[in-house]
C-alpha cells in the first residue's frame, strides 16, 4: 500500500488552490486545500503536513498571522513553510516572511520547475526523515536483542534473514578482515556486486584518511571497551564517498568471533549540514552587526579625535607626535577587525590547518562582548601555553557564537555569568568517558558554562536534533546546537551538555589535540631599511598616491606615481629599462593589476613587482609567484610593511641575478 505524503495549499481565491493543486499532482502527493488561515489551522488536526504553501495576503487571517499561529503549536512548528505571494518584493516583506518561520519566499507569478523542485525536496526529507525514524526504531530492537542473547539470533535465523534482507540500512559481519555476510543494502550503497565485497578486506571499501579511526574502534571492541556510534566514509565503486554512520558489536559467527555492523548512509545528511553551516555563519555575523558598528565608531572616534587635536595643536611637536601615534594604533585595530571579519564571513569553506585556539577564542569573545548586555558577565579560563589542533578559524567561531548566543538566551531575562574555558586531557582505556564516544589520545576541552534557566532533563537528549526548539518564535530555527554538533563530528571530536532547569547549563566539547603547536612569529623592533632606485608605482586611489610617494621618498626611492594603469604601462613601454621595480594594486578601471604585471613581465620578465590589494577571492600567493609577481601585500599598507615588502623583493632579485651569474660563468 503507497502512503502518500500529504502537502496542504492555503490562498483565500479558489482559482490559484486549483491552479497550485493542477501543478503539484503526483500519485505520491495527497495535496490538501484551505481557502483560509483558520481552515488551515483545523486541517493540521488531521494530517501530518510535510509542507505548507501559504498565500501572504487573505482576508480575516493573513499568511504572517497563520505562520505565527503555526509556529506557536506544538504539533505544527517544524512544519517547512513556503510563502507565495504577488505583492511587492520589499525587503520589509521578506524579512517579515522569513522573521514568522518561513523557509523560502516565492513570488507570483511562479516559474512551474521551481516550484516542484522545492515541494519534491521538502516531500522527500520528510519521507526519508519518517522512514528513517521507522528503520532507526526496528534496528534498535533488533541490536537489543542480539546483545541480550546470542543464542536467540541462531533460533530466529529465518525472522532475522528477512528484517535484515529488507532493512533500509547496511548491515554486515565481518570476521577476520573479511566481510563475511551483507544484507542486498550493502549491495545497492556501495555499488559493488556480492561476490566483489567478499573479494576484499573491509578495509579497502574505507576512506584511506578513515581507516584508523576504525580500526582503533575495532580494537576497542576487542578489548571489551563499548566504542559506541561514530561516523566514516566508504568508497563506492562510482568513487564517490558516503559517509556512513556505524554502531558495531562483538558477536559469535559460526563459531568464531565477528562484528556485526549496521551503516546507515548519512550522505545526504553531511551535504545540508554544510549548507547550513554556512546559513548559521550569515546569521551568526548579522548578531555580530551592532557590537562591529560600535567598535569601529570607537576606533574612528579615536582616529578623527587625535587628528583633530594635531591640526589645532600643532605648536606643541612632542604632543603632536603621542597624537600620530594613537592615530597609527587605532587604525591598527581598524585593519585587524576587519581581518577578522574577513576570516569569519569567507564564503569557501577553508580547508583545515593547525590553528591555535588561546588566541582564537579571545578575539571571538572580545567581538562577542560588544554584543551582550551588561549584566551578562564574560569569564574567560585560557591558560597562556599553546594548545593547537587541525581546523580553519571560521568554524571555531561559528561554534562559540553559537554556544555564547544560547547562553545569552538563557540569560536574558535575569543576567549572569558565561563562562569559557579552554584545557588539554588525557583519554585512555581506563578512562570512564567512553559515553562521549573518544578514543585514547590527547584533547583540547573547550567548555562554556553559563548560569541561565537551563534545560529541562525531559528533552535534554534532543536539543542537538535538527529544527528542535524551545525558544519563542522569532528567536532561533533550531538549526544552531545541530551545526555544531556537525562541525565537532567533522573534526572527529566529542560534544556533551549537561544541564538542570534553573541550574545553568555546560557545554564541553574536546577536540584531538596537535602537541606540535604553531610558532607565533616573534615581535621585534623592525629598522626601516634604505633603499635606491626608481620605483613604478600605481593605484586607481590619488590619496593613495600621494601617502605612497612620500613613504617611497622617505624610504631612499624615485618614485613615478600613476593613478591610471593604461598610462603607467604605456610609461614603462617607452623607457622599461628605466624602472627598477613596480608596485600596483589588484583592483583598477579599465586595467587590473594582474592584468598590468603580466603586460610589464613580457617586456621585462626579471622585473621585480609586488601586487596590492584589500581583499581578493581572485589572487593568492601560489597565484601570483605562478605568474612571475614576487610578493603580494595585503592594504593597508604602513611604511613599515611597505618597506620590509621592497626590500625583501630586492634582495631576492639580486640574488638570483647572482646566482644566474655564477651558472653562466661556469
Amino acid at each position: 500500500m503507497l502512503h502518500k505524503t500529504h502537502i496542504l495549499i492555503v490562498d483565500d481565491r479558489q482559482e490559484n488552490l486549483l491552479s497550485t493543486r493542477a501543478l503539484l499532482e503526483s500519485p505520491e502527493l495527497n495535496i490538501v486545500c484551505a481557502p483560509s488561515g483558520n481552515a488551515a489551522l483545523g486541517l493540521t488536526l488531521d494530517y501530518d503536513f510535510a509542507l505548507i504553501l501559504l498565500d501572504v495576503q487573505m482576508p480575516d487571517m493573513d499568511g504572517f498571522e497563520t505562520a505565527e499561529l503555526l509556529r506557536a503549536r506544538q504539533k505544527t512548528r517544524h512544519i517547512p513553510i513556503i510563502f507565495l505571494t504577488a505583492i511587492s518584493k520589499d525587503s520589509h516583506h521578506v524579512f517579515k516572511g522569513y522573521e514568522k518561520g518561513a523557509v523560502d519566499y516565492l513570488f507570483k507569478p511562479i516559474r512551474p520547475e521551481i516550484l516542484q523542485s522545492k515541494v519534491r525536496i521538502f516531500t522527500r526529507l520528510h519521507q526519508q526523515r519518517k522512514e528513517l525514524e521507522r528503520t532507526r526504531d526496528d534496528l534498535q530492537e533488533t541490536v537489543a536483542d542480539l546483545r541480550e542473547s546470542r543464542q536467540k539470533l541462531r533460533e530466529s535465523e529465518e525472522k532475522y534473514r528477512l528484517l535484515v534482507e529488507n532493512a533500509n540500512d547496511v548491515i554486515l559481519i565481518i570476521q577476520e578482515g573479511y566481510i563475511r555476510f551483507h544484507n542486498p543494502r550493502a549491495e545497492e550503497v556501495s555499488g559493488y556486486t556480492g561476490e566483489e565485497l567478499r573479494a576484499r578486506p573491509f578495509t579497502d571499501y574505507i576512506h584511506p584518511d578513515d581507516r584508523e579511526v576504525v580500526l582503533e574502534r575495532q580494537r576497542m571492541r576487542m578489548a571489551g571497551i563499548s566504542s559506541g556510534i561514530y561516523s566514516f566514509r566508504c568508497c563506492s565503486k562510482s568513487g564517490e564517498d558516503i559517509w556512513t554512520e556505524t554502531d558495531a558489536v562483538q558477536i559469535q559467527w559460526e563459531g568464531k568471533a565477528a562484528i556485526l555492523a549496521i551503516l546507515r548512509d548519512i550522505t545526504l545528511q553531511r551535504r545540508l549540514e554544510g549548507k547550513l553551516q554556512q546559513t548559521r555563519k550569515m546569521e551568526a555575523i548579522g548578531t555580530l552587526a551592532g557590537g562591529i558598528a560600535h567598535d569601529f565608531n570607537n576606533i574612528l572616534g579615536v582616529i578623527i579625535g587625535y587628528t583633530e587635536m594635531s591640526l589645532r595643536g600643532l605648536g606643541d611637536t612632542e604632543q603632536v607626535k603621542r597624537n600620530m601615534d594613537q592615530i597609527l594604533h587605532a587604525s591598527e585595530r581598524a585593519r585587524e577587525l576587519v581581518q577578522q571579519i574577513l576570516t569569519f564571513s569567507h564564503k569557501n569553506e577553508q580547508e583545515f590547518m593547525p590553528v591555535v585556539l588561546n588566541p582564537l577564542i579571545r578575539e571571538t569573545m572580545k567581538l562577542l562582548r560588544a554584543s551582550l548586555p551588561k549584566t551578562v558577565e564574560i569569564r574567560q579560563i585560557i591558560p597562556p601555553e599553546p594548545l593547537s589542533i587541525l581546523s580553519s578559524p571560521s568554524q571555531i567561531h561559528q561554534i562559540l557564537m553559537n554556544l555564547c548566543t544560547n547562553a545569552f538566551h538563557a540569560m536574558e531575562e535575569k543576567g549572569g555569568v558565561l563562562e569559557v574555558s579552554l584545557a588539554p586531557c588525557r583519554v585512555d582505556a581506563e578512562t570512564q568517558w567512553q559515553e562521549r564516544s573518544l578514543l585514547p589520545g590527547n584533547y583540547i576541552r573547550l567548555t562554556v558554562r553559563d548560569s541561565g534557566c537551563g534545560i529541562d532533563k525531559g528533552i535534554l537528549p534532543r536539543v542537538f536534533d535538527p529544527f528542535f526548539t524551545t525558544k519563542e518564535v522569532g528567536k532561533g530555527t533550531g538549526m544552531g546546537l545541530s551545526v555544531v554538533h556537525g562541525i565537532v563530528k567533522n573534526h572527529k571530536g566529542s560534544l556533551h551538555v549537561d544541564s538542570e532547569a534553573g541550574k545553568g547549563t555546560v557545554f564541553e566539547i574536546f577536540f584531538p589535540q596537535i602537541l606540535c603547536p604553531v610558532r607565533g612569529e616573534k615581535k621585534t623592533e623592525y629598522r626601516l631599511p634604505p633603499g635606491s632606485g626608481n620605483v613604478l608605482f600605481v593605484d586607481d586611489e590619488e590619496l593613495l598616491t600621494e601617502i605612497a610617494k612620500q613613504m617611497l621618498e622617505r624610504l631612499g626611492y624615485t618614485p613615478e606615481c600613476y593613478n591610471d594603469p593604461v598610462m603607467a604601462l604605456d610609461s614603462f613601454r617607452k623607457q622599461p629599462s628605466r624602472f627598477d621595480m613596480l608596485i600596483s594594486d589588484m583592483t583598477m578601471p579599465r586595467m587590473s593589476g594582474e592584468t598590468l604585471a603580466r603586460e610589464v613581465l613580457k617586456i621585462r620578465p626579471e622585473m621585480p613587482v609586488i601586487l596590492c590589494t584589500g581583499y581578493s577571492d581572485s589572487m593568492n600567493e601560489e597565484k601570483a609567484r605562478h605568474m612571475g609577481v614576487r610578493s603580494l601585500l595585503f592594504k593597508p599598507l604602513d611604511i613599515t610593511r611597505l618597506a620590509r615588502g621592497i626590500h625583501q623583493v630586492m634582495q631576492d632579485a639580486a640574488n638570483e641575478r647572482i646566482a644566474s651569474s655564477t651558472v653562466s660563468s661556469a
